[in-house]
């Protein structure tokens, strides 16, 4: 069985671009809708490939630093 998104699913990813941090309770108090909903459409819209979840370190070098070590932040 194929899996489509529908008006909600788009709108999900919508907050997601605009903050991939959103917590599912935020994205649904946006919404209206409840919480369980909004988790379980995040699970079918990840799962489906509609989205995958990335990170991005920002290293930065500290050349002043005593050890010359690699800083996340």
């Amino acid at each position: 069985m194929k899996l489509s998104l529908d008006d909600l699913d788009h709108k999900i990813l919508q907050i997601l671009e605009t903050d991939g941090r959103a917590p599912a309770k935020t994205i649904a108090e946006q919404l209206s809708v409840n919480e369980v909903t909004v988790s379980k459409r995040l699970t079918k819209i990840i799962e489906g490939g509609f989205c995958k979840i990335i990170a991005i370190a920002c290293l930065l070098y500290t050349s002043d630093a005593a050890d010359d070590s690699l800083r996340v932040d």
